[in-house]
């Protein structure tokens, strides 16, 4: 990616609208933010500013969260909270706990619902309407669904360990996602799904993260001097930026 980006800081903006549009403003701000702190290139004005942004995007996400913990486009006034909200927002929470104050119990509450709603071959339904589906990419079903929680399950693993019955159920719903995307990420060629299996795979020290990175190399395509596997490899050993981002 290089060690700088002209104008990133630019990316930066107040989090507005529903509960969908206030995650798209806030997940920059988090992402961006780390990537500036990672290059030395974080100055006073722009962290004050991104700090701002964030504190502000976090209080308003909350008003969006149901009785029972999930989040959706219009909170309680929907009628089910949505499965890909609420793991983008645990994941970009989790992420923005390095600058601001994260409620954990936000977190976990919010990661208990998503493991209650799983299907018992260990995929991930949406029991909720998502307005913006083109933020979702290949995230809004299926494997890439399934991808999509995983990932959020494994970036909060420190949240909930096995020492405890919740601990136990989250871990049990990790393996099972996790060995349910091994058998469809085998059957796709999909860039995009290959991208997230990449990442997920390696949080969770799959034995297939290799077989997806090798896919992942011969798609490779060439962009300037860097190839969309260097790319992958880079957000997989760094976690500065998400996928999602890259991919919009």
């Amino acid at each position: 990616m290089g060690p700088t980006i002209a104008g990133l800081d630019s990316l930066l903006q107040m989090p507005t609208g529903c509960g969908e549009q206030t995650m798209i403003g806030l997940a920059p701000d988090v992402y961006v933010t780390d990537y500036l702190k990672s290059v030395n290139q974080l100055s006073g004005d722009i962290q004050t500013k991104a700090l701002s942004y964030m504190e502000s995007g976090y209080q308003r996400e909350l008003t969006y969260k149901h009785t029972d913990s999930s989040f959706s486009a219009f909170g309680n006034s929907d009628a089910s909270g949505s499965m890909w909200l609420t793991a983008f927002v645990t994941r970009v929470f989790k992420q923005a706990k390095a600058h601001i104050y994260i409620d954990d119990e936000v977190l976990i509450k919010a990661i208990q619902w998503m493991v209650s709603k799983q299907n018992a071959n260990g995929s991930f339904p949406e029991p909720g309407n998502v307005i913006h589906k083109n933020m979702q990419g290949q995230a809004g079903s299926g494997v890439g669904l399934t991808l999509f929680v995983l990932i959020s399950l494994l970036e909060n693993k420190d949240l909930l360990v096995n020492t405890n019955a919740a601990g136990v159920l989250v871990d049990e719903a990790r393996q099972k996602a996790l060995a349910y995307a091994e058998q469809e990420v085998a059957k796709t060629d999909d860039l995009y799904i290959l991208n997230m299996a990449a990442y997920a795979f390696q949080l969770a020290n799959s034995t297939q993260v290799q077989t997806v990175l090798n896919k992942l190399e011969q798609k490779a395509t060439v962009k300037g001097s860097y190839s969309l596997f260097t790319i992958v490899v880079n957000l997989m050993n760094t976690n500065l930026m998400s996928t999602e981002l890259l991919n919009r």
